[in-house]
C-alpha cells in the first residue's frame, strides 16, 4: 500500500508559488530555485531530510506551474515591500553614487568593493546608504534589490485596523438586532371566572 500523496496545502510547508514574480521560493532556504533540472537538484542535494516522495511530489508540483528564469524575473520597486518567503538583509546597503543606479548588497565589504569602481578609496567619505535588500536567486544570479519595510508594516496595520473595524461594526449591527428583536411574549390573561 501506497503513502497518499501530498495536497497542495502539504507541498506549500516547503515551497511558496509567487505568482507575481512567477518564481517558487524554498521556504527552508529562503532563496527561488531556477526552474528545471535546478529544482530537482536543488531538493536532491540540499534536502535530502525530506523522504524521497515528497522531495518527488514537490518536483512534480513544481513541474505544473508556469516560472520565469533569472534573467527574466524583474526585481520590484522599494514600494512592493518585501517579498514573502525570501530572507530580509536589515542591514543591505545602497550605493548612492550620482551616475550609478539600482546597485545594492547585503553588506558593507561588498559595496565598498562596487564603489571603488566609481574610484572611491577607503578614506574618502561613503557613497551609499542603509537599506533593507531581499533577493530572488543566489550564486550567479544573485541581484538584490531595495525593501521598504517600514511601508510593508503600515500596510500590514492598515489591514489589520480595518479587520478590526469590520469586526467591531458586524458586531454591532448584531447587538442592534438583538435589541430592536421583540421577543415572543407568553401574557397569561385570566379572567374573573377561570378562578
Amino acid at each position: 500500500m501506497h503513502p497518499s500523496p501530498l495536497t497542495t496545502e502539504s507541498i506549500k510547508e516547503y515551497v511558496l508559488f509567487n505568482s507575481e514574480y512567477f518564481v517558487i521560493i524554498c521556504r527552508q532556504c529562503k532563496y527561488a530555485l531556477t526552474p528545471g533540472e535546478r529544482i530537482k537538484k536543488h531538493f536532491r542535494n540540499l534536502h535530502q531530510t525530506i523522504s524521497l516522495q515528497t522531495r518527488n511530489e514537490i518536483i512534480a508540483y513544481c513541474e505544473t506551474l508556469t516560472l520565469l528564469s533569472p534573467t527574466d524575473v524583474i526585481s520590484p520597486g522599494p514600494e512592493h515591500g518585501p517579498v514573502e518567503g525570501l530572507e530580509l538583509v536589515s542591514n543591505g546597503q545602497k550605493c548612492i553614487y550620482s551616475n550609478c543606479i539600482g546597485y545594492f548588497s547585503a553588506s558593507k565589504s561588498t559595496m565598498e568593493i562596487h564603489c571603488r569602481t566609481h574610484g572611491w578609496k577607503k578614506n574618502d567619505p561613503i557613497m551609499w546608504k542603509k537599506c533593507a535588500v531581499q533577493t530572488f536567486f543566489q550564486g550567479v544570479h544573485r541581484k538584490f534589490f531595495e525593501v521598504d519595510v517600514e511601508r510593508q508594516q503600515r500596510l500590514n496595520l492598515d489591514i489589520l485596523l480595518n479587520d478590526v473595524l469590520k469586526e467591531a461594526s458586524r458586531r454591532d449591527e448584531e447587538y442592534s438586532l438583538t435589541l430592536n428583536h421583540v421577543m415572543d411574549s407568553h401574557i397569561v390573561t385570566k379572567s374573573p371566572w377561570d378562578l
